[in-house]
């Protein structure tokens, strides 16, 4: 009896582990392998609608009308939702739901009305709401879906690539859900100018969001990510106001931000990551007091030419090799410095690394093409090593 209790249980455990990362086909196949399944399955709170379903909205709806205690659904191809009758039905047999991803959803002019006021009583309900690939015809119809959102349940809200998102509704959105934490509003190409203020939010995605210019007003003392990649117009400015604003800031990925020329990044208390890769019109960058900084990622800042590390004391690496215009390069007070690899393939680098008493070893600077330049490899001319140590000054 005990073996068969524990059997038991142990398939409940797997099951509700494993079937909410299984697309709808995939637990109906293991409803049908025996009972036990099928009512472990029908009780599962997660369900997750694969591309592989047949594009039927009422085979979908007599599916789910079996999921009696259903909470959380993912439709990867919403595009089988295309009509007012489709909304109304898939809304009726998803009475529970609290997690809401609804994937490649299009509207139009005739639909999105509709969309609105089938959906209207589950948003109002609604913990997560992601709408990736949405289509909202007009910003009118966005602005009628925020104001059916409960700002005081709301957590998480995605809305990848929504063309018709403006400032207005990112300001509405932060001033209206009070616990949200999570605000994801990648390739949403109308925002310019919204404003960041919100006490309990943690992560923003404002990649490619290729307008964004400015943020006039920064308070988020809880946020620890933010990714502005491919921003390509947003200001200096800004970027430097966030990373010294945010106290709990501990990743910035800004990839791709062509508006910059000269960057001084200071006093990121809680820093850990920093991305820059290709920021092709960067030419100076200053990075000072960051003192959690490990990962300092260059990339492909091509233009780069003058950097300048202070005070990072946790920073054991500096990787920049791939920058062909890199002119001189200053490190100082970096307490866990060991490694500056320079390597390019124009003229050489003028580096200066100025180590502290707290060192246990001298900092080793790299230089590939020195040693190609200067040593007695393969394709050398010279006798030199390409590792230069400097002693603390």
């Amino acid at each position: 009896m005990a073996t068969n209790l524990n059997h038991r249980l142990l398939t409940e455990c797997i099951l509700h582990n494993v079937l909410p990362f299984l697309p709808l086909n995939g637990v109906l196949s293991a409803i049908a392998l025996s009972r036990d399944f099928s009512t472990t399955a029908l009780a599962s709170p997660h369900v997750r609608v694969g591309d592989s379903l047949s594009p039927d909205r009422s085979r979908l709806c007599r599916v789910l009308k079996r999921f009696t205690q259903v909470s959380s659904v993912h439709v990867e191809n919403a595009q089988l939702l295309s009509k007012d009758a489709d909304f109304r039905a898939f809304a009726s047999v998803v009475p529970h739901v609290v997690d809401l991803r609804l994937t490649k959803l299009r509207l139009n002019r005739i639909t999105g009305g509709p969309f609105i006021e089938a959906f209207a009583h589950r948003l109002s309900h609604l913990r997560v709401l992601s709408l990736d690939g949405c289509m909202f015809p007009t910003a009118e119809l966005l602005t009628t879906m925020v104001e059916h959102l409960n700002g005081r349940i709301l957590t998480s809200i995605c809305l990848v690539g929504c063309r018709t998102l403006e400032d207005i509704h990112v300001n509405s959105i932060l001033a209206k859900c009070s616990v949200l934490t999570s605000l994801l509003l990648p390739d949403c190409t109308r925002l310019r100018q919204p404003n960041l203020i919100h006490n309990l939010l943690e992560e923003i995605n404002f990649s490619k969001c290729t307008s964004i210019e400015s943020f006039p007003q920064v308070r988020l003392p809880q946020v620890r990510v933010l990714l502005l990649e491919w921003c390509r117009n947003l200001s200096v400015k800004s970027i430097e106001k966030v990373v010294s604003t945010l106290p709990m800031l501990t990743r910035l990925e800004m990839g791709g931000s062509v508006a910059i020329h000269k960057l001084n990044l200071s006093r990121g208390l809680s820093l850990r990551t920093l991305r820059l890769g290709m920021c092709e019109s960067l030419q100076t960058l200053r990075v000072e007091n960051c003192s959690q900084l490990s990962d300092l990622q260059l990339g492909l800042c091509v233009g780069l030419r003058r950097l300048e590390i202070y005070n990072c004391p946790s920073l054991t690496d500096l990787d920049a090799s791939l920058l062909s215009k890199l002119e001189s390069v200053h490190v100082e007070r970096c307490a866990a410095m060991q490694f500056v690899n320079v390597t390019t393939t124009t003229d050489a680098v003028s580096v200066t690394v100025v180590p502290t008493t707290l060192q246990v070893e001298q900092t080793k600077v790299i230089d590939e093409c020195a040693r190609l330049a200067e040593g007695d490899g393969p394709g050398s001319t010279g006798s030199g090593t390409g590792m230069k140590t400097t002693s603390s000054s």
